[in-house]
């Protein structure tokens, strides 16, 4: 007789590996797929199936990239697969595959060479569908688009400033006129770059009042301009939020010539009150 316990234990231990394995790769809520060195379909979990609409059956031992990732639509896909059989490092990578029913969905994976010895002999990959994700972001990119036009050809300036430090990350070309700098110049700079020193206290509370909806805009508020000149304008700010983070977005219009306008008019008037309030005749002024 031979004392085989040992052997038996390993047995036991490599048996229950693979059962865990394949448990894992059943239970998986992610794609698992295994290609061979041609591209063929070796491994296929339910996750895959769900996404896809085949069944591993469907697919065994068949080109991948003739049935989901047809090389004459995603030529690069295949490149890249070539890459990996070539001895490239396995790096994350994101393409389309078509489902069962011809619907294009957007596929995350990481790939991982697997190996005989020195050889590639094919490759594991984890697929994650974030297909309602690049919907979700290709619908926020035409937004931001849109907005973006939209700013750039308003008459009014237009600020982002980041809510916490309050640097700008945003100046529309009426926004970069108005305080003389060119855009890129602004979006260096923040609120305290634009006020006048003396008036940064109203200015902040002010923004504060209008970010939590108390006041709808602050009029003729003072301003600096690159030279350091003061002027007036009108401004509201309201907050927006990103997934970037918080911002304030200040709109602002310049009214330096109606203040100095009104204040001439103040001027003149007061003017006016005095000399006759001091004028020695009895003066009656009739509507």
């Amino acid at each position: 007789s031979e004392d085989i316990t040992e052997w038996k234990q390993a047995e036991i231990g490599v048996k229950n590996e693979r059962l865990y394995t394949e448990n894992l790769v059943k239970c998986a809520n992610v794609m698992i797929v295994g290609l061979d060195k041609d591209g063929k379909v070796n491994l296929f979990n339910p996750a895959a199936e769900k996404i896809t609409g085949y069944k591993l059956e469907d697919l065994k031992d068949k080109d991948w990239f003739q049935i989901l990732v047809p090389i004459k639509k995603y030529p690069h896909v295949h490149e890249e697969f070539n890459r990996l059989m070539e001895g490239g490092m396995p790096q994350s990578f994101q393409n389309p595959i078509l489902t069962k029913d011809g619907e294009e969905r957007i596929i995350s994976w990481s790939n991982n060479k697997i190996m005989d010895g020195d050889h590639i002999v094919g490759i594991l990959s984890f697929g994650l569908d974030v297909t309602e994700q690049e919907k979700s972001m290709r619908a926020l990119k035409q937004s931001e688009e849109r907005y973006r036009t939209l700013f750039s050809g308003s008459q009014n300036g237009i600020l982002f400033a980041d809510v916490k430090t309050m640097k700008f990350k945003y100046a529309n070309p009426s926004a970069a006129k108005m305080f003389g700098y060119t855009q890129e110049e602004l979006c260096q700079l923040g609120v305290k770059d634009i006020h006048p020193p003396d008036s940064l206290e109203m200015v902040f509370e002010e923004f504060g009042a209008q970010l939590e909806g108390e006041r709808n805009f602050a009029y003729a508020l003072p301003c600096l301009t690159r030279e350091q000149k003061i002027i007036y304008a009108n401004v509201s700010a309201s907050k927006l939020s990103t997934s970037e983070g918080d911002f304030s977005v200040g709109f602002f219009t310049d009214v330096t010539v109606q203040r100095e306008a009104e204040k001439a008019l103040l001027e003149s008037e007061e003017k006016f009150r005095n000399l006759m309030e001091q004028s020695p005749l009895a003066v009656q002024i009739s509507w």
